[in-house]
This record gives C-alpha cells, sequence and structure tokens, in this order.
C-alpha cells in the first residue's frame, strides 16, 4: 500500500508561560511542529501561570488544522512571578529583582517630563485602580488623561 500523507498543522512551540506535548494518532509521541493530523497536544501551564476558567488544556490537529487557538496560560492572580535570577551589582550586596504582576505605575506630566507619582492595581487589561488624590486636582476635579502615562512590567 501507499504511504498515507497527512497535511502538518502550523507548528507550536514551548513559551515562557507553557510547556508542550504532542502524542500522533496512534500513541507515539512527535514533535509539534511536525504534528500531522491525528495529532493531540496537550500543555501544561509553568509555574505562577495558569489555563483560563473554560479553556481546554489540549488541542486537536484535523486536516492540517489546530482545533482551537494557541495555548493559553495566563499569571496567577495575586501570586508573584518567580524569578530565579539573582542579579548583583558589582561590589554591593546581591539585589534581588522582584516582580508583582498587578501593580501599575502611574506618571504624571509634570512640564516637559513624566515623573511616577502614584500606583494603582491592575483589574484587567483596560482597567486600572487606583486612589482618587492621584488623578484629582486639590478641588477633586478629574484631571485630563493625556497628562498621564501607565506603566507595567517592571522589576524592583
Amino acid at each position: 500500500p501507499a504511504p498515507e500523507c497527512d497535511e502538518l498543522c502550523p507548528p507550536l512551540y514551548p513559551s515562557d508561560t507553557y510547556d508542550l506535548r504532542c502524542v500522533d494518532k496512534v500513541g507515539k509521541e512527535v514533535s509539534c511542529t511536525e504534528a500531522g493530523h491525528g495529532t493531540i497536544l496537550e500543555y501544561t501551564c509553568k509555574t505562577s501561570y495558569e489555563t483560563p476558567f473554560g479553556y481546554k488544556k489540549t488541542l486537536f490537529c484535523e486536516n492540517g488544522k489546530w482545533d482551537r487557538s494557541t495555548p493559553v496560560c495566563q499569571p496567577v492572580c495575586g501570586k508573584k512571578i518567580s524569578n530565579d535570577a539573582k542579579p548583583t551589582i558589582y561590589g554591593t550586596y546581591p539585589n534581588e529583582k522582584i516582580e508583582y504582576p498587578w501593580i501599575a505605575a502611574i506618571y504624571s506630566k509634570l512640564k516637559d517630563s513624566f515623573e511616577n507619582v502614584c500606583v494603582g492595581s491592575i483589574l484587567s487589561q483596560t482597567v486600572v485602580l487606583t486612589a482618587a488624590h492621584c488623578v484629582t486636582n486639590d478641588f477633586g476635579n478629574v484631571l485630563p488623561t493625556e497628562d498621564y502615562l501607565i506603566g507595567v512590567g517592571k522589576l524592583y
């Protein structure tokens, strides 16, 4: 009999947030970069990450297409992302980078530059909660949004 040719699904690679494992239709482990029809991809989220509620941790390759989008792992809410790296400044004691993924820095325009004036908590991709005095004047009036910048993902 002639060999069977399967159309391959687009290659998928491990990321900073998840690891992958692919098994073909006969149960043999295969590379997720060469997944043919019938391949099942299982992914696991790395430490400090989780699959959002309602997401499945498997994908199925059918006729050259994965049955759903790429794996999704998001930071665990309220949990500090671990960082094994211990950077140091020459001639000093070791310092430690600390990540707090729920914190946003709030910068206010002062003359020709922006200065860090407050912090806030990230509630969603578009909402940061902060104290009222950070964004109002002495009379309680909200200041223009163009006078502010939000910084996220910084290491302290």
